[in-house]
């Protein structure tokens, strides 16, 4: 794994009209939606853009979350590909992090979202519960373990675990299998104390300061994956690593006013920078923003 391949960072805009839309797909599958943490966070947005409240750090990352239920409304509303059990079972989860007990909710909502974007780059997301996911693109085929870890430590367990429990039966792994982390439990950790000892409790950042951090976390990253599990760095396909989250940065029209935006990025590793490789980090190039 001798280089990253960095996927493009790039904004992406929402229209409020997905506030409607998303509640009504929801609706339409029997799922009470306002007793869930996506329709406190519709209640709370609505209320935000009509200016009748400010959101915390915790809020925010609620709503961070709403986008990316947005996000997969525009990817399956008309299809069949995420079972309505499954999408049940992604807002089930606590209205917020801190006090998560349980991950599964937001686990399967991690897997839904890498589906999203590999079904946006033009792959054809395959029925086979072997794996968390099974994506095709002409004769390409390829078993996707998810792993959302909460600590570095537990980031290189749950490595090991996809690489010689989950990705061991495939014949080869090197060309087969990819492992798709989520680094966002670990970064909300670090950024809530950090938080709470500042004197603003909002995450409040520039496009320099967020692309320097990016930056620095992917080789952070790549360094660490590479010294404590470097049989598994070697050993598939790619590693991909996803983190998100929400900050405010200073409108450049109105000094002093800040606009929300959502960090969302997607870091590919892998030790075989080949065509196949290019193929994937073009079409999640152009699978960033065509949402809407």
């Amino acid at each position: 794994m001798n280089e990253i391949i960095k996927n493009t960072s790039r904004n992406a805009a929402f229209s409020p009209e997905l506030l409607h839309l998303v509640p009504n797909w929801l609706e339409r599958l029997n799922i009470n939606y306002k007793n869930t943490r996506f329709g406190k966070s519709i209640s709370l947005y609505k209320k935000w853009l009509n200016g009748e409240c400010e959101p915390n750090f915790d809020e925010l990352w609620g709503i961070s979350e709403l986008m990316d239920l947005f996000e997969l409304y525009n990817s399956f509303h008309e299809t069949k590909e995420l079972e309505t059990l499954f999408i049940k079972e992604i807002t089930k989860g606590t209205d917020f992090l801190f006090d998560e007990k349980k991950s599964r909710a937001r686990d399967l909502f991690f897997e839904a979202k890498v589906a999203s974007r590999f079904k946006r780059a033009g792959y054809k997301i395959i029925p086979d519960k072997s794996h968390d996911l099974v994506v095709s693109k002409g004769e390409c085929i390829f078993q996707i373990e998810c792993k959302r870890p909460r600590n570095r430590k537990s980031l290189i367990d749950n490595l090991e675990y996809a690489y010689k429990r989950q990705l061991n039966k495939l014949p080869d792994r090197k060309a087969q299998g990819m492992i798709f982390i989520d680094l966002s439990r670990i970064l909300y950790d670090k950024f809530s104390p950090a938080l709470s000892q500042r004197e603003c409790k909002l995450p409040i950042a520039t496009e320099e300061s967020i692309t320097e951090y990016r930056d620095d976390l992917d080789e952070s990253n790549k360094r660490y994956i590479q010294k404590k599990a470097p049989e598994i760095a070697f050993g598939v396909k790619m590693i991909a690593t996803n983190y998100r989250f929400p900050f405010l940065i200073e409108s450049q029209e109105y000094e002093g006013h800040y606009k929300f935006s959502r960090f969302d990025h997607f870091t590919m590793m892998s030790s075989l920078p080949d065509r196949e490789n290019e193929n994937i980090l073009s079409a999640f190039r152009g699978s960033v923003g065509k949402q809407l």
